[in-house]
């Protein structure tokens, strides 16, 4: 069972995302800004992307994507976090 309790989007400050300003190749990207957080299993995170798609949590006055991961090998005991920016 999927349940999504949909809520417009809310502006965090980079202060309560505890994060620091990205700088890109063509511009610094403030550390604020509107985030989701996805679920681990692939029905529920195919649900969410579409329910952001039709709510259109990225559109024409978007400047970037961010998308933070982390991976983690227990054969390794090894954390790997990643971001990628579009």
């Amino acid at each position: 069972m999927i349940v999504c309790l949909r809520r417009r989007f809310k502006y965090s400050k980079a202060a309560d995302l505890k994060e620091e300003p990205y700088w890109g190749r063509l511009a610094v990207y403030g550390a604020g800004g509107y985030t989701e957080i996805l679920p681990n299993s692939s029905d529920q995170l195919l649900h969410v992307l579409m329910q952001l798609q039709r709510d259109e949590y990225i559109d024409a006055g978007t400047r970037a994507v961010f998308v933070d991961f982390t991976a983690y090998n227990p054969y390794e005991n090894l954390f790997a976090v990643a971001r990628s920016a579009t």
